[in-house]
């Protein structure tokens, strides 16, 4: 949680009114970070500080290297590596305080002004006292927080080791690391040499064996406007914990009519698949929808302990019976293949692959080049096969955005340059 410490501390007088600037602290407890211990921090005024003495500073500074890199500040830990002013006249303030009762000796960068663009920021960095945060290693955590930020560009987030060989680059110009949260006011970052602990907890998704047929209608061997059909697919746990009472369901969408009551999956063991082969789920394909179309059919999913997730399946209304002929034509890679027009005026449209390597949800998303997030166009599970989304400016500037898609480890991004 933010805590202003303004209000109860003095500027640091070498950085708080100098362009480029970097001075030395002496910390009230030893600093531990990658098992070096270090009694004193050299902090600058463009948002990052280092362990032990270092002069990095004067022109150029500002602009942050990618993480880590060998040849900048060492071991550097960076809020809002940026070209910060606050020695302009209301460009912010710089403030350092000692907080005993929790363990923390805290900088805060108080409304800054970017020097370039006109925005502004106000972060803290906390570093903790390791006798005071003790983690298995010995290593002194350390957190961020952010109460305002506008106007983002160049801006670097992260931390590397002393030796710069190794380290973490959150943001950098514009561009998240694939698992990051977007940055923002009441965003706050942790970093620690203590594991993450990892949930126990299933994980359903689509193992293949899509059948679709229209006996419950007139089965002619038809998928048509109007029919009411079967829907049986296997799925499959990839998590960590068994599911129980496992249910399945057709949601119903502006072209597709749910028509029965969830059927039963039964349990599914950790790594254990199951297929609803006497038991269809059904629903009604609305009379009005055009023939010769693909419909997404949204399964959603669902256990005991709240557990539910959706996945969707191509549908060719129109097509025969059995397995979507989509399906015989799915794409052995995932991709952003093309966006059309680009340039483009008032909208584009975005078209991606999914391939049958993808079984987690997928995220696809506008940024603009201060990285921050625009548009979500989609973000849920595909089935694979080809998609086409669009994107619509909705009065943006004219400029530079990027589409990125994102599903597990993967991550894929391309530019678009909109035109006014």
């Amino acid at each position: 949680v933010w805590d202003d410490i303004s209000t109860v501390s003095s500027p640091i007088g070498p950085i708080t009114n100098t362009d480029d600037g970097i001075t030395t602290i002496d910390l009230p407890f030893t600093m531990s970070y990658y098992g070096d211990d270090f009694d004193l921090i050299s902090v600058s005024s463009n948002g990052f500080i280092c362990p032990g003495m270092d002069g990095w500073s004067g022109g150029g500074s500002g602009s942050p290297q990618e993480i880590p890199n060998v040849g900048g500040p060492e071991g550097v830990i960076t809020p809002a590596w940026a070209d910060l002013a606050p020695h302009r006249t209301g460009g912010g303030e710089i403030y350092e305080y000692y907080s005993s009762a929790n363990g923390q000796y805290i900088i805060q960068w108080d409304n800054c002004e970017f020097y370039y663009g006109g925005g502004e920021i106000s972060c803290q960095l906390r570093i903790c006292d390791p006798t005071v945060w003790s983690t298995p290693t010995g290593d002194s955590e350390f957190f961020i927080y952010y109460d305002l930020m506008s106007g983002i560009g160049n801006m670097g987030v992260g931390m590397e080791s002393p030796d710069e060989t190794d380290g973490i680059q959150y943001y950098r110009n514009g561009l998240y690391e694939e698992h990051a949260a977007e940055l923002g006011a009441g965003r706050a970052l942790r970093i620690t040499p203590l594991e993450p602990v990892e949930e126990t907890s299933p994980w359903i998704y689509y193992f293949g064996d899509i059948w679709f047929d229209d006996s419950l209608n007139d089965n002619d061997g038809l998928i048509e406007p109007g029919d009411r059909i079967g829907v049986r697919v296997r799925i499959r746990n990839g998590g960590t914990a068994i599911a129980t009472t496992v249910q399945g369901d057709i949601n119903p969408t502006a072209m597709l009519i749910s028509y029965a009551a969830p059927i039963d999956f039964g349990i599914l063991l950790i790594g254990g698949n199951a297929y609803n082969a006497g038991s269809p789920m059904v629903c009604d394909i609305a009379a009005f929808c055009p023939n010769d179309t693909v419909l997404q059919v949204p399964i959603q999913i669902t256990a005991d302990g709240g557990y539910s997730t959706t996945f969707y399946l191509p549908l060719h209304v129109g097509g025969a019976v059995g397995v979507s002929d989509k399906e015989d034509k799915l794409p052995r890679f995932t991709e952003i293949n093309s966006i059309y027009p680009n340039p483009f005026n008032s909208a584009a449209s975005i078209e991606i692959s999914i391939g049958d390597d993808i079984s987690e949800a997928v995220k696809l998303e506008i940024y603009d080049i201060t990285g921050r997030r625009i548009s979500t166009l989609h973000d849920g599970h595909l089935s694979p096969g080809a998609y086409t989304f669009r994107f619509d400016t909705d009065n943006l500037s004219s400029g530079i955005y990027f589409a990125r898609m994102r599903s597990g480890d993967f991550s894929t991004t391309k530019k678009l340059l909109l035109i006014q």
